[in-house]
């Protein structure tokens, strides 16, 4: 289930998410968001609504540093922000164990290796992108998406750098209805929060 897109110019980060709710063949539209403002960051989740709510709501996020650098930034998110949601999620019962063997040499068996879910940040102009393992990737282009929406939204945006004159939300908004058009999966209404850098988190319809 689930598309979410955040495109940036640099300075404003916008996020966009679409409102299905699946399991098997049943779909629900969800009143409740998957993209929105939480401290200093804007966030969209896919993998689990349960994630996105302790996210949201059971998560006191540490305040980003200030004037930083997107490698410093990056450091940042990976030495300080991930531990703090590692912590949320063992506190809120969401936190689970992997066991799996890998096909390297020998075989390797992993045995219980945390893993959490799938979401997108943003913040001060980046875009991160927080892998199941908690690894976090900084995309080397200006624009992400996740969810089973993801390849199309992501084909929509690289299509998209040729168009002029669009807004980061025009972008955001015919990615996500890409997505919609091809995916038995996304569902609108569309939800969006607009982040300027160093500026106020705005939801936006």
């Amino acid at each position: 289930m689930t598309c979410i897109v955040a495109i940036t110019d640099g300075q404003v980060v916008t996020l966009g998410g679409d409102s299905a709710g699946v399991g098997g063949h049943e779909l629900r539209l969800r009143a409740d968001r998957k993209v929105f403002q939480v401290g200093s960051y804007a966030v969209g989740f896919t993998t689990s609504f349960r994630m996105g709510q302790i996210l949201r709501y059971g998560t006191d996020l540490p305040e980003p540093p200030p004037d930083a650098g997107a490698d410093e930034l990056e450091r940042f998110i990976v030495t300080e922000f991930i531990p703090t949601v590692r912590r949320s999620f063992a506190d809120h019962g969401f936190a689970k164990k992997a066991r799996f063997t890998s096909s390297g040499e020998g075989g390797v068996t992993e045995e219980g290796q945390d893993v959490g879910g799938l979401f997108l940040v943003g913040v001060a102009g980046q875009i991160f992108e927080v892998r199941q393992d908690y690894q976090v990737a900084r995309p080397a282009v200006a624009y992400s998406a996740i969810g089973l929406g993801a390849p199309v939204a992501l084909g929509a945006l690289h299509a998209l750098e040729l168009v002029p004159d669009l807004s980061l939300k025009e972008r955001a908004t015919r990615a996500l209805q890409a997505a919609e058009a091809f995916s038995a999966v996304v569902r609108g209404p569309f939800r969006f929060v607009e982040l300027p850098s160093g500026g106020q988190l705005r939801e936006l319809s």
